[in-house]
Parts: C-alpha cells; structure tokens; sequence
C-alpha cells in the first residue's frame, strides 16, 4: 500500500488513537493548486494538466473532488470510522452549470474562473497561506 495506509494502519495497530487527518491527497489538484500559486491562470492549468496526463480524460472527474473524497472514505475506515459517502462534504473546483458541458466546452468554459480563482490566491496570501485542496477527516 501506499505509505500514509502503511503508517495509519502501524498506529492503529499500536493502540493509538487517530484524532485526525488531514492532507492534499490529489497530486492533480496539487499541481493545480501549485500552478495558481505561480500565478497562472485557472485555465491554463488544467488545460497544461490534462494535456500532459496528469489529469482523468474528463478533468471535472478530478476538479469534482469525489477521488480526494473516496480517499479520505478509506483513511477514515482504517481507523474504525463508520463514515459513509454521504457524511462526506465536497467542494467542486467549478460551478454546477458545468457538469452538463461535453468535455471540450467544459476547457473553453474554464476561463471564466480564472479571475475568481486569482481572487482566491490573492486572499490566501494576503492570510499568510496557500491555496490548496485538502481532506480533513
């Protein structure tokens, strides 16, 4: 398994109690996040992600954050949660209007977060922080 299973399941095991966890677990969202902070657009980043892989073909399967909350599901239940898809909170990296856009309308709609998305990064480093996608179970 990956490290952050092998560890949890080493401390669980010992008899320790988790009282929380919380990560980027999305190397996508990672690189986009690290990508608006270099002051790219929103745009053009996922465009440059999907071009070069990193994303799913359909890149709202990663901007919809259902893989970082399907992540989160396990770590929880390695624990002794009880936690359901359900009890999981997730925000999309775009607006609901979007869902229903074919995939290479969906790249071109893009462009119209990218002044909201600068406006994010902005606040953020106003705040002392950084923008990123991250799971807290």
């Amino acid at each position: 398994g990956t490290p952050v299973i092998h560890t949890l399941k080493h401390i669980v095991a010992s008899g320790d109690s988790v009282v929380r966890i919380q990560g980027a677990l999305s190397g996508t969202l990672g690189y986009l996040m690290s990508g608006l902070q270099e002051g790219k657009p929103y745009s053009s980043v996922v465009k440059e992600a999907h071009k070069l892989g990193f994303t799913e073909p359909d890149p709202r399967d990663d901007l919809g954050g259902m893989d970082v909350a399907r992540k989160a599901l396990i770590l929880s239940r390695l624990w002794g949660s009880e936690l359901e898809m359900k009890d999981v909170q997730v925000e999309a990296l775009f607006p609901e209007d979007f869902a229903s856009l074919e995939v290479p309308d969906f790249m071109e709609a893009l462009t119209k977060l990218d002044d909201d998305y600068a406006k994010k990064v902005a606040e953020a480093e106003e705040a002392g922080k950084a923008l990123r996608y991250v799971a807290s179970i």
